[in-house]
């Protein structure tokens, strides 16, 4: 009778340590792994829409702005935003430090500024070039701001992430070995019908 109790003890023990271990991969092989997220963003066309709402903002500014909305093109493409969506994805999984550049776009607008200046032969006053870098700064922050979207929360899913990882590599192999020992002591325990209480364990499991 006693051998029977701890046999399924141990069986219960087997069944939370094997299971434990399944979610530690299930959650390595998905939210925690950057493939895996990076083909999530893919299929669901993410980058095409970050895109368009980024284009969207800055047209809406510009328009609040007084200027024409030709003075955007080009100044970014949505091959950009995924370069800039993948680095931003990398550096939040390989806990690095965290960066948008949109020095890139804020340079091209202003060069499309210059040429509407030149072709339209203006001299432009010292407020005026203020307002105009103001305009420029804002479009800058406008694509920043879209790349990093919940900018307040990069961090501490950075953070967690890099946390999860780790405590799970440390524990992983912990588990395994622990479920291996277990196992082991419930076969010796139980010599052949060792083989019902492994059919109970990996049953159990599987539901």
């Amino acid at each position: 009778m006693a051998k029977k109790i701890i046999s399924y003890v141990l069986v219960l023990i087997l069944i939370v340590l094997l299971a434990t271990s399944i979610l530690c991969n299930i959650l390595s092989s998905t939210i925690l792994n950057e493939k895996f997220t990076l083909a999530i963003l893919d299929k669901n066309e993410y980058y095409s829409k970050i895109y368009n709402e980024i284009l969207e903002n800055f047209k809406n500014n510009t328009i609040q702005s007084g200027l024409e909305e030709s003075i955007l093109n080009g100044i970014i493409s949505e091959e950009q935003v995924k370069n800039d969506v993948v680095g931003l994805i990398n550096s939040i999984y390989e806990n690095k430090q965290i960066k948008v550049d949109a020095e890139n776009v804020k340079n091209k607008l202003q060069e499309n500024i210059n040429v509407v200046i030149t072709e339209n032969n203006k001299k432009v006053g010292k407020d005026e070039q203020e307002e105009i870098d103001i305009y420029v700064n804002k479009i800058g922050n406008i694509y920043k701001d879209g790349i990093l979207y919940a900018d307040d929360y990069i961090l501490e899913i950075q953070n967690a992430i890099a946390k999860i990882k780790e405590i799970i590599e440390n524990r992983k192999i912990i588990l395994y070995i622990v479920a291996i020992v277990i196992l082991i002591i419930t076969i010796v325990l139980n010599k052949i019908e060792g083989i019902k209480y492994i059919s109970i364990t990996a049953i159990s499991t599987g539901l």
